[in-house]
């Protein structure tokens, strides 16, 4: 049974200029079971998005090697469940919540919900508008 209505819908971005220009006020810091702790660096251009997806609906075709960027590296924080990758020069692997993934600039990879079960990660770039190359799709 889904349960994650919410995620299979696109919205909106809507920022709050307090929160990332750094004038926001927080009332509370919270500690949960089993919480996950990352640190980000903020740059003037950098950018992220949660991207979710069940690993039984995946498919890709033989070879595909996924896509690269010329100019700067991709990583992901895996916030549930698990992720596969393939990346140039590396063994194809599975990342688990909590994990962190670095793609360097200009090495094809490829991730992708893998498992069972519903999954997310949280793809992190420096630019919003960065080139994704692709192979030629053959006829």
């Amino acid at each position: 049974m889904d349960t994650h209505d919410t995620h299979h819908h696109s919205s909106n971005r809507v920022e709050d200029l307090r929160l990332i220009t750094g004038a926001g006020k927080y009332a509370a810091d919270w500690h949960m079971a089993d919480e996950l702790y990352a640190h980000f660096l903020r740059a003037d251009r950098a950018h992220a998005h949660i991207i979710c997806g069940y690993g039984a609906d995946v498919k890709h075709r033989p070879g595909d090697l996924g896509h690269y960027h010329t100019d700067f590296a991709e990583m992901w924080v895996i916030m549930r469940g698990q992720q596969s990758y393939a990346i140039e020069g590396l063994a194809p692997f599975t990342a688990g919540m909590g994990d962190v993934v670095y793609a360097p600039a200009k090495r094809w990879h490829r991730p992708q919900p893998a498992g069972e079960g519903f999954s997310c990660r949280l793809a992190m770039t420096p630019y919003p508008a960065g080139n994704h190359l692709y192979q030629p799709r053959e006829k």
